[in-house]
């Protein structure tokens, strides 16, 4: 699960050896520049996908581009038949495009599921449904212009009106361009191995809709609600969630859901490997790829680090030995918000926690310990598979280790 973590860089500044060295430093909040835009759509431009993995930037550029042609095609249809049929193909375009985002949004709402927070989900979606009608209707209307050039009542010279209607059209193109080239850069640069929105995490055998409602799931409407409004945008640090669980629990779903929530947020985060982040914590990071940057995890306001527990053989005395060795990186750790994927047995959790608080000096009141079991291993959903094992639900078994705080609980009626 260490997918991009083995690049890593900056976009504070020009990609020079200075720029990589680890420096102490706070978290700082994103800022991305024109000038870390325009390089990031040339560099999308200048590189092939058959060389480097292309970036969410250059996905989301190939989107609208494909957007547009799909509005031009069916105006360009209807086009042969002459007279009014053009409009008519515009109109089909703008009401076909709506119609088709709608559903779209209504399909990708279905899956999300308490007890997290959807409201920044939700906006995205509707954000992301409106763009797309409006690149489609976009190239729709330019293929319409182009059509009816001849016929606008102007003397201008024909060569003047192209200009014009270039102009005006790369204007109405580049536009909405900047506020999304600037999310998709924020997202990518954190280094995630997938996009998951934290909504769509799915708690298997809890049910937070009967009343009175499930002690359990009161602490985890409690725990998402802390999460949501303390640990990804609070202005505080220092916080720490461990998620323990073995392997197919859903341990880097929900760190990587969490991450992708602060980014989309506004928060400036990172996805580290523990063995990465013992290779350059307390070294300088590889020079970057061709075609993107990462966060440098030191002035992250979040940090996620995954497979902490791999490769520790010998239990968590190893595991201290390991924390011990980056030296000055762990009081870095503690300032930060921080989340920490252990691969641990579930059913002996306490070792592994203590060693976490005591070799990172984590104050026990600012540690959130989350424990989840992979549903084919739980009896909790036993007897929702088939004769032949198959149709694993999908989704988790959660539980939250240890009580909740009482500042927790006191948000339950809030949500």
């Amino acid at each position: 699960m260490n997918i991009g973590s083995n690049i890593a860089t900056q976009t504070d500044g020009p990609a020079t050896a200075s720029a990589h060295r680890t420096v102490p430093g706070r978290p700082t909040r994103p800022y991305i520049t024109v000038k870390n835009i325009l390089w990031q759509v040339r560099s999308d431009i200048a590189t092939k996908e058959v060389q480097t993995s292309p970036t969410y930037s250059y996905q989301w550029m190939a989107d609208q581009v494909g957007h547009m042609a799909v509005g031009m095609a069916v105006v360009l249809l209807f086009w042969p038949f002459g007279g009014i049929w053009p409009v008519i193909g515009f109109t089909a375009v703008v009401i076909g495009a709506a119609l088709l985002e709608l559903w779209d949004y209504r399909q990708a709402c279905a899956k999300i599921k308490l007890p997290f927070n959807a409201t920044c989900d939700r906006k995205d979606l509707r954000q992301n449904a409106s763009i797309a009608v409006y690149y489609m209707a976009l190239g729709g209307f330019f293929a319409l212009s182009a059509l009816m050039l001849n016929k606008l009542p102007t003397s201008l010279p024909v060569i003047v009106r192209v200009v014009v209607m270039f102009f005006v059209f790369a204007i109405a193109i580049v536009g909405p361009a900047f506020y999304w080239l600037r999310q998709k850069i924020r997202f990518q640069q954190i280094g995630l191995p997938f996009l998951f929105r934290l909504p769509e995490f799915k708690l298997l055998g809890i049910d937070f809709k009967t009343h009175p409602i499930d002690p359990e799931a009161i602490k985890w409407i409690a725990t998402a609600k802390w999460i949501d409004d303390e640990f990804i945008n609070g202005d505080g640090e220092g916080k720490h969630i461990a998620i323990v669980g073995s392997l197919n629990s859903g341990k880097t779903s929900l760190a990587v859901g969490i991450a992708t929530e602060g980014s989309f947020s506004g928060k400036k985060a990172r996805y580290l490997t523990f063995d990465k982040l013992q290779q350059i914590g307390l070294n300088h990071e590889p020079p970057p790829p061709r075609n993107t940057k990462l966060w440098p995890w030191q002035h992250s306001q979040l940090l996620i680090i995954d497979d902490v527990t791999a490769g520790i053989a010998e239990g968590p005395k190893q595991l201290l030995q390991a924390l011990e060795k980056l030296g000055s990186v762990r009081e870095r750790l503690r300032e930060r918000n921080t989340v920490w994927c252990l691969g641990a047995d579930v059913s002996d959790v306490k070792p592994w926690i203590e060693t976490l608080k005591v070799g990172c000096g984590i104050d026990p009141k600012k540690l959130l310990t989350v424990t989840l079991k992979s549903p084919e291993k739980s009896p909790e959903v036993e007897g929702k598979k088939d004769p032949e094992g198959k149709n694993i639900p999908e989704g988790s078994i959660g539980y939250i280790h240890g009580e909740v705080p009482p500042s927790m609980i006191n948000h339950v009626g809030q949500r």
